[in-house]
C-alpha cells in the first residue's frame, strides 16, 4: 500500500522485474519498459508519465513529465545512475533526464539510488543531485570501503548488495 517512483534503466528495469507488491502498489514511471513489466502484475497500477519519447532507454522526457510530477507525492523515488563523484554529486548521460530526475526527487519522501561500484568516481554529463539529496545507496560487494565510508560521511546510507 504505497506510491513510488521507477525512474528509467537498465537497473531500474532489474529491480522491476523484481517487485512483488503486497496489497496495492502505484508506480509512477517515466520508462515504458517499466510500464510494461509491470502493467498486469498483481496489485500494481502504473502511471506512465507523457511526453517526448526518449530512443534509448525508452523513456520521456520535456516538460510534460515534470508537470504532471508537481501534482503528485510518492514515498520513495529508486533511481539509477551513470555516476557517483563525491565532490559532484549524482549524475547521468543527458541533461533532459538529470533534470527529470531531480523533478522526481521533489515530489518523493526518500530517495534511492541503485548503482553498481564501477559507477562510484565517475561523472556523467548531467548533475541529478547532489548527496544531500539522496537517502540511500544501493550497491554490490565491489564498493570500496574507502569510498563507502566517503559516502557514509555525506550523509548517504549504503546498503551492500549480496
Amino acid at each position: 500500500n504505497d506510491s513510488v517512483i521507477l525512474s528509467a534503466g537498465s537497473t531500474i528495469a532489474v529491480f522491476a522485474e523484481m517487485l512483488k507488491p503486497k496489497g496495492r502498489l502505484n508506480v509512477v514511471t517515466p520508462a515504458v519498459n517499466v510500464s510494461m513489466l509491470l502493467g498486469d502484475m498483481a496489485g500494481a497500477k502504473v502511471m506512465q508519465l507523457g511526453g517526448l519519447l526518449y530512443g534509448n532507454p525508452m523513456c520521456v522526457t520535456g516538460t510534460e513529465p515534470k508537470g504532471t510530477l508537481r501534482n503528485l507525492h510518492c514515498s520513495k523515488l529508486f533511481f539509477g545512475v551513470d555516476g557517483i563523484d563525491p565532490s559532484f554529486g549524482f549524475t547521468c548521460s543527458t541533461v533532459e533526464e538529470a533534470e527529470l530526475t531531480h523533478s522526481m526527487i521533489e515530489v518523493s519522501d526518500q530517495s534511492i539510488v541503485l548503482a553498481d561500484s564501477s559507477k562510484i568516481g565517475r561523472r556523467g554529463f548531467g548533475r541529478i543531485c547532489t548527496f544531500k539529496e539522496v537517502d540511500v545507496l544501493i550497491t554490490d560487494s565491489g564498493i570500496p570501503k574507502a569510498s563507502l565510508r566517503q559516502i557514509e560521511k555525506l550523509g548517504v546510507r549504503v546498503i551492500v548488495a549480496g
